[in-house]
Parts: C-alpha cells; sequence; structure tokens
C-alpha cells in the first residue's frame, strides 16, 4: 500500500477547503499538462481524491473583473513574451495593481487610471540599464522603462519593486534611485506591506 492510500484524507490534508489557483486559461493550461501533470509533480486536483482535492483552478477571463475568493480581480494584458497579465485587485475599500514578467504596456496603466482607491502599483524590473537590449528581447523592465512608464500610471501611487535578479540588486537599486526618489521601493523579503 503507498503512503497516499494509507494517509487518511484529515491528517494529509488539513485544509477545509482547495488551494485555488485563478489566473488565465493558458497559464491554467499549461499548469495542468506542464507541472501538474503525474511526472512533474502529481495531480493535486485528483488528491487526496477527487471529491476532496488539495487544489483546483479557476481561470479567469481577459480584462473582466471577476470575484475570486474575498477580492475582486481583473486580469490586464501586458507585454510580454508568453500570454501574461498585470492584475488589478480590490476589496471594494483599497486597491492594488500587481504585473509579474511584462515590458512597456499601456493597457494596464489606462486599466489603472479607472481605478478608485488605487494604493501601490507592484512592477517587475528584472536587468539593470546596461542590459536594455536583454530586457527588450525578453521583455522585462529596467529602472529607464519604469522611468517612462511612471508616465503613464496614475500619479502619487507607491511603486513597489520585485523580480530583480540578484547579481543586479544593487546596480538596480542605485538606478532606481535615480528615477524618482522616495515614490519607488523595492520590496523587502520578509517584510509585509499593508495597502
Amino acid at each position: 500500500m503507498s503512503a497516499l492510500q494509507q494517509c487518511a484524507p484529515r491528517n494529509c490534508h488539513p485544509r477545509r477547503t482547495p488551494l485555488t489557483i485563478a489566473s488565465l486559461e493558458p497559464v491554467v493550461t499549461a499548469l495542468r499538462t506542464s507541472i501538474f501533470n503525474d511526472t512533474v509533480w502529481p495531480d493535486f486536483t485528483k488528491l487526496p481524491s477527487p471529491q476532496a482535492p488539495v487544489l483546483r483552478f479557476e481561470p479567469l477571463r481577459e480584462d473582466v473583473e471577476q470575484r475570486v475568493s474575498h477580492l475582486w480581480v481583473r486580469p490586464v494584458p501586458v507585454n510580454h513574451t508568453v500570454p501574461t497579465s498585470g492584475f488589478i485587485v480590490h476589496d471594494d475599500t483599497s486597491a492594488l495593481i500587481y504585473s509579474g514578467d511584462t515590458g512597456p504596456t499601456d493597457a494596464l496603466w489606462k486599466a489603472a487610471r479607472e481605478v478608485r482607491r488605487l494604493r501601490a502599483v507592484i512592477l517587475e524590473c528584472a536587468f539593470p540599464n546596461r542590459l536594455a537590449g536583454l530586457a527588450d528581447v525578453a521583455r522585462h523592465m529596467t529602472p529607464e522603462l519604469i522611468r517612462r512608464e511612471l508616465d503613464k500610471m496614475p500619479d502619487d501611487v507607491p511603486v513597489l519593486i520585485f523580480h530583480v535578479k540578484p547579481q543586479f540588486y544593487d546596480e538596480i537599486g542605485e538606478e532606481l534611485g535615480a528615477v524618482s526618489g522616495a515614490r519607488i521601493t523595492m520590496i523587502e523579503q520578509d517584510k509585509t506591506y499593508v495597502f
């Protein structure tokens, strides 16, 4: 008998509800076929049983506001090498924008201008300015590109930077410091941010 068969669901799966991964259909499909495929990782949508899985997927429609748990989420397309979205997330009290991998984009910032009580933008910056060519091909941000994007964003909203390649952390930090002072902050690991 396998360890999974021996394990009672309440012991192996203490959550009462499955963990939900909400994303665009191409991302959900990629996770199902390339990761949670019983080859790379088990298909947790069927474990410990199909009736009580650890994981479930919730496909989101692009550019449509949808309820995900207690939050409203609107995926807005951004400019990357694979289908990618930035997310406008709010709870009727405050809102934030989170965009993972992206190069310069317009649709997200246009949508951002319509958001009430926007408290922060969380944005990636993967490369320093000297690697602008690589950032362009990979469709990632540099401090100079972020400087240009600031003009498209709502005024006076703090911009928190993440996805900084560790080997470029200090260099990117210096370059971001020259961009706009207090408006841009690099996210610190193990620090809690409240919006």
